[in-house]
């Protein structure tokens, strides 16, 4: 279990990660929020979470992963070091621009109901028939 709590007393959230916490580094900002970077580890596989340090919000989740032996921050970067000798580094800059990306490819509709959609799938359509003559 993860729990957030303030500065001024109580709890700001609490999560179950489903395995005990090994490592947690608290970071750069994401999403106007301090994250919070949590490792746990089953006894086979680890996981790396991050999370809004107010909020609890899940930014991205990474598992199966060998042990994380070190997690550790400095400015705009963090820092993870594997059992297996791998160190991932995160940048801030890189890190926001693709958590930023995969969150508004979600928000977009998937059916091609937009106008300009719907006007590209008739080009390809007509194409397509023009093709087959």
């Amino acid at each position: 279990m993860a729990r957030a709590v303030s500065c001024k007393g109580g709890e700001l959230w609490a999560m179950d990660l489903g395995q005990p916490v090994d490592e947690c580094t608290i970071s750069f900002e994401l999403a106007g929020e301090k994250s919070c970077w949590v490792a746990t580890w089953n006894g086979i596989q680890a996981s790396l979470w991050i999370l809004g340090s107010e909020s609890g919000k899940v930014h991205a989740e990474f598992a199966d992963l060998p042990r994380i032996r070190t997690l550790t921050s400095r400015g705009d970067r963090v820092a993870v070091g594997m059992d297996d000798g791998r160190v991932m580094l995160f940048n801030q800059e890189l890190f926001s621009r693709r958590i930023n990306r995969e969150d508004n490819d979600s928000d977009e509709p998937t059916d091609d109901t937009g106008p300009k959609d719907g006007q590209s799938r008739l080009s390809l359509q007509e194409k397509l028939r023009s093709l087959r003559k």
